[in-house]
């Protein structure tokens, strides 16, 4: 078994865990691409994360959404991880 096959079936079986209780939900990262508005409507209330449909409009409208963070150092994320995740 490959490992990206075993990293599907650990990601399912979370899922099928987690997401009746709403406490995990899967995001597709085409449906983002297709309808932005919708997705990050979800977003802010599954994760009740409080944004208004004005700063929801901007996030979508900006250009921002399509710099390419991997080359440009200007948006890179430089995450500082205590420890190892213990799941």
């Amino acid at each position: 078994m490959t490992l990206w096959r075993l990293q599907l079936e650990q990601a399912e079986k979370a899922l099928q865990q987690f997401s009746s209780g709403n406490v995990m939900a899967s995001l597709y990262g085409e449906n983002l691409i297709h309808d932005p508005l919708e997705i990050l409507r979800a977003t802010n209330r599954f994760l009740a994360l409080g944004l208004s449909s004005e700063q929801i409009y901007a996030i979508v409208n900006r250009d921002n959404r399509f710099v390419d963070a991997k080359n440009n150092p200007a948006v890179r994320l430089h995450p500082n991880l205590a420890g190892a995740l213990n799941l």
